[in-house]
C-alpha cells in the first residue's frame, strides 16, 4: 500500500501568467507522505504540464485522485504550450481525456479559480469532485492540499478529508471550496452538492440543485453566490431534514427555495424563486399557508404504516381529521379567495378532488377499510400537490 499512487497532481502556472506559490503545494504534499508513512512516489506530481504530459502519466498508472492546481477559468484550466502562449484546457476536454485513457478516478481536485463553473463536466469522470467557488488563494490551497492529503493518506474517506481540510483552508485564507459528488442513483452526468462535510456523528448533507439550474440563470444569480447561501442556510437548519419531507420553502435571501428531501443525504432543491412585485401580500400569505399545509399532510403517520400495522387505523382517524381542517383552511376560509385568484382552473379542481376524496375515506374508514381510505387520502394529497405547483408558478417573476 505505501507504493500505491494515490495521486496525480498537474501543477501549471505558465509564464505569462500571475505566479502561484506552486512550490509551496509541492513541499506540503511531501510533508503529508512523510507524515503518513508514505514514499514521495506514492503521488506524482507534474510541473509545467502539457497535455501529452497528462496522457502519458494517465497510461502509467492508476490513480485514486487527480489534482489540478494552476491558474483557471469558469471555461477551464491553463496549461504550458511549447513555443507558443498558454493553453486552455476545458473541463470538457479534461473529463474526456479522463474517460479514454483510465476511465474514471475516485476525486478530481480543481484546485484553481472559478473552479465550480466545471463541476458538470468533471463529475462525469469521478465519484468526488472538489471545487473553488470563487477566488482561490495560495495560502488556503496549500493549507487545504496538505491536510486533505494527510487525512485521506490515513483513511481513505473523501467527505471526511474534506470537512478537515476546509475548515483548516477557511482559517489561512479567503477561499470557498466545494465537495459534489457522483448522484447516488448512478446518473452519468447529475452532480450533488455536499453542502455541509459529515462531522462526527453526523450525516453530511448532499443538496442536488440540477432542477434548479433553469431558476438560478432565469434569475440573472450567479452559481457561486447561490452555492454560497445554500450551504449557510442549510448547516443552520440541519436538524430539519430528520423527517422526510416534500416542497419545503426556505428563504433564502430575497429568494424562496423550494425543498423535498428523504433525509440529510437525498435533499433536492426544485426551485428557486422570487415573488413577483405585482404579487399582493395577501396571495403570497396564501400560497406559503398552501405550501405549508401541503408539507404537514405530507409527513402523516398513516403514509408510513403498514396495512396490518395495529396503530393504522388512528392514524387513518387523524389524517382524514387533517385532511378536513385543511380542505375548510384552504377552500372555503379567507385564504381560498387570493389561492382561487392565482390559479383558478387548478383551484377549482383541487377543491373537488380533494372534499369528494375526504369524504369517501371517511365513509371507507367508518367500515373498517383503511387500506382504501388511505388511497383516496394519498388522492386528496396529490390535488394539493398540484396546486402547490400551479400557485408557485404565477406567483413568481
Amino acid at each position: 500500500m505505501a507504493n500505491a499512487k494515490v495521486a496525480l497532481t498537474i501543477f501549471s502556472n505558465p509564464a505569462e501568467t500571475d505566479r502561484l506559490r506552486l512550490d509551496k503545494e509541492h513541499r506540503a504534499i511531501d510533508d503529508a507522505l512523510v507524515r503518513a508513512g508514505y514514499g514521495r512516489d506514492a503521488i506524482t506530481r507534474l510541473h509545467a504540464t502539457q497535455i501529452d504530459d497528462i496522457v502519458t502519466a494517465l497510461r502509467e498508472a492508476h490513480y485514486e485522485i487527480l489534482q489540478f492546481s494552476g491558474h483557471g477559468t469558469t471555461e477551464g484550466f491553463v496549461l504550458e504550450r511549447d513555443g507558443a502562449p498558454s493553453l486552455l484546457l476545458t473541463a470538457a476536454n479534461l473529463a474526456g481525456i479522463i474517460a479514454a485513457v483510465c476511465g474514471r478516478v475516485r476525486v478530481v481536485m480543481a484546485m484553481a479559480c472559478f473552479s465550480s463553473a466545471s463541476v458538470n463536466d468533471l463529475i462525469t469522470t469521478a465519484d468526488y469532485v472538489i471545487a473553488a467557488n470563487g477566488p482561490l488563494g495560495d495560502n488556503a490551497a496549500t493549507a487545504f492540499i496538505k491536510t486533505f492529503y494527510e487525512c485521506y493518506i490515513r483513511k481513505p474517506a473523501v467527505e471526511a478529508a474534506f470537512a478537515v481540510a476546509k475548515r483548516v483552508s477557511s482559517a489561512s485564507d479567503e477561499c470557498d471550496l466545494l465537495l459534489w459528488k457522483r448522484d447516488a442513483s448512478g446518473s452519468a452526468t447529475n452532480s450533488v452538492l455536499v453542502a455541509f462535510p459529515a462531522a462526527s456523528g453526523t450525516e453530511a448533507i448532499c443538496v442536488d440543485i440540477c432542477e434548479a439550474t433553469a431558476d438560478i440563470e432565469r434569475l440573472g444569480l450567479r452559481e457561486s453566490d447561490v452555492l454560497r447561501d445554500l450551504t449557510r442556510k442549510l448547516k443552520v437548519h440541519r436538524w430539519i431534514f430528520a423527517a422526510p419531507r416534500d416542497r419545503v420553502l426556505l428563504p433564502l435571501g430575497r429568494y424562496i427555495g423550494m425543498f423535498s428531501w428523504r433525509d440529510e443525504s437525498s435533499v433536492t432543491c426544485q426551485r428557486l424563486m422570487r415573488i413577483s412585485p405585482s404579487v399582493s401580500e395577501a396571495s403570497t400569505e396564501a400560497f406559503v399557508a398552501l405550501a405549508i399545509t401541503y408539507q404537514d399532510l405530507f409527513v402523516a403517520n398513516y403514509r408510513t404504516k403498514s396495512p396490518y400495522d395495529p396503530g393504522l387505523r388512528q392514524a387513518i382517524k387523524m389524517a382524514i381529521n387533517d385532511h378536513q381542517l385543511a380542505g375548510k383552511h384552504l377552500f372555503t376560509d379567507e385564504l381560498s379567495t387570493p389561492l382561487r385568484a392565482l390559479a383558478p382552473d387548478e383551484f377549482k379542481l383541487a377543491r373537488a378532488i380533494v372534499q369528494q376524496n375526504v369524504n369517501v375515506a371517511e365513509r371507507k374508514f367508518h367500515n373498517e377499510m383503511f387500506g382504501e381510505a388511505a388511497s383516496h387520502l394519498e388522492a386528496a394529497l396529490s390535488a394539493i400537490h398540484d396546486l402547490v405547483e400551479a400557485a408557485s408558478e404565477r406567483i413568481v417573476v
